[in-house]
């Protein structure tokens, strides 16, 4: 916001700019919630902007008038009213049309509408009681009497019930098991789930789910294996099916972590020279699909689908920063840390492995406040057994904090996968004739879950474009993570 609006609008302390474009947006869109508003009585003391009144008036007038709500219906009523001025103009008009890209979380920014405003008419109406006290009177009856009107208006204050109660969540357990038995695919509710998106994975194992107790849900892997990349490639996944994603990065940047989810998707290798990139078959085609991935994550970050926070380092900072977050839109459908060791704690006579621990329990609460999956990427001790793989207990810094993961992964090479000449870091490992690996296949196990079931997948990794496949199914060359159908593929 602009100097000018900062000083016009700081009056109260509960409203959003953010959350009232976003109403009005919806309530321009066919398929939005102007039905849902005019169901729950929304007027226009629920906007808290002089301009977003008038523009909510003309939404209303032109409802009245048998019209349809669009961006032109509501800036000619506005014209015929001599208020677009007033509103900002066709720029403002045009600014808040254009707020949102979806409507998919038209309730939940509805919901946030009301309850800023409830809870704006709430400090309002404390001021006056406090007035009402402070006021000289002759008797406390006559301090009552002011009182009566302004606590009847209170009473009928009550916010947006954002949990559910204990006979809920009995219920809804009971429909979900109901249809689980009935084997009714319909009525199953994967709303929560988070998938991995590698197809070997996911069908080995099911998706996560907050409902089923998987909150916190740690990765692990030795330096340059992938741990950060999966992390990542998993975020993506999921903002592609439409969840909101909090990420927090304690050792890179957000612009790196952009470059590289592009990359991922558009296999584009950032280390190598866009000459040299163009000069190759599909190179210009993968330089375009690069630029178009940045453009969706740019939009993502507008319409507060994706967060990227750099700067925090402390539990607290990331509760805090998260619990912003969903107040301000309502949901959060996942959280990624990146990552344990870098983390760094308020309490300075903590040892290392209490600081860990304490970290990980703060985490936890986090996510099950959010009732979402929240992934922590750790490393691990480099002397687990290279034979069967690292174990549970192999996070590194703390054999506690095994403890507190409902699920635990961790990405590991066999020997019998290691080949060529060993240069290291295993990203820039070299064949026997000096030329660069390309692929190499890892494991992703799982080591600990809420139904025991331990396991994993043998996965493809192409550190090239920092990217994890699936292995092929018989009959086929290969499957992308992100494609819904099978197609042949370079790599494989």
């Amino acid at each position: 916001m602009s100097e000018k609006q900062n000083t016009e609008f700081s009056g109260d302390g509960f409203w959003s700019i953010q959350v009232e474009r976003a109403v009005l947006a919806a309530c321009m869109r066919p398929d939005g919630c102007l039905a849902d508003c005019f169901e729950r009585g929304v007027s226009v003391d629920e906007f808290y902007r002089s301009g977003h009144r008038l523009i909510w008036g003309s939404v209303l007038a032109c409802h009245g008038r048998g019209l349809e709500v669009d961006e032109i219906t509501v800036e000619e009523q506005l014209a015929a009213s001599g208020n677009l001025e007033a509103a900002g103009g066709r720029s403002e008009i045009n600014e808040i049309s254009g707020a949102v890209s979806n409507v998919a979380f038209a309730g939940s920014w509805l919901s946030q509408l009301i309850d800023l405003s409830k809870r704006r008419r709430a400090q309002r109406a404390a001021g006056k009681l406090r007035e009402a006290v402070d006021d000289p009177a002759e008797s406390f009856e006559e301090v009552q009497k002011r009182m009566g009107p302004i606590l009847t208006e209170l009473s009928g204050l009550s916010l947006e019930e954002h949990s559910e109660t204990t006979a809920d969540a009995a219920r809804y357990a009971r429909e979900q098991a109901a249809a689980w038995v009935a084997g009714d695919e319909s009525k199953i509710d994967r709303s929560r789930e988070i998938v991995f998106g590698i197809p070997s994975f996911d069908s080995a194992f099911a998706a996560l789910n907050p409902l089923d107790s998987d909150f916190l849900i740690g990765i692990g892997g030795e330096s340059s294996h992938g741990k950060s990349a999966l992390a990542r490639q998993i975020a993506v996944n999921n903002l592609y099916r439409g969840k909101r994603v909090v990420v927090f990065l304690l050792e890179t940047s957000r612009v790196m972590w952009f470059k590289q989810a592009a990359s991922q998707r558009a296999q584009l290798n950032l280390r190598s020279d866009m000459s040299e990139v163009s000069l190759t078959a599909k190179g210009p085609e993968r330089q375009q699909k690069f630029l178009r991935e940045m453009e969706t994550y740019e939009k993502w970050a507008e319409d507060e689908l994706l967060f990227i926070d750099e700067s925090s380092v402390t539990a607290e900072d990331i509760i805090a920063k998260t619990l912003q977050i969903r107040e301000r839109t309502g949901s959060v459908d996942m959280i990624v840390v990146d990552y344990l060791q870098e983390m760094q704690s308020s309490d300075k006579k903590l040892r290392s492995d209490e600081k860990h621990h304490e970290n990980c329990k703060a985490l936890k609460r986090l996510a099950k406040q959010c009732r979402c999956p929240l992934f922590l990427v750790s490393s691990i001790n480099p002397g687990y057994d290279k034979k069967y793989g690292p174990g549970k207990w192999d996070y590194r810094g703390s054999r506690d904090i095994t403890y507190e993961f409902d699920q635990a992964f961790m990405i590991w090479r066999p020997l019998e996968f290691i080949a060529g000449k060993q240069k290291g870091n295993p990203q820039n490992e070299m064949l026997d004739d000096d030329t660069p690996r390309r692929q190499f296949q890892q494991v992703l196990n799982r080591v600990k879950g809420r139904d025991s079931q331990t396991g994993g997948a043998i996965i493809t990794f192409q550190p090239e474009f920092t990217l994890f496949w699936g292995l092929p199914a018989d009959g086929k060359k290969g499957r992308k993570p992100h494609d819904p159908e099978f197609e042949s593929a370079e790599v494989f």
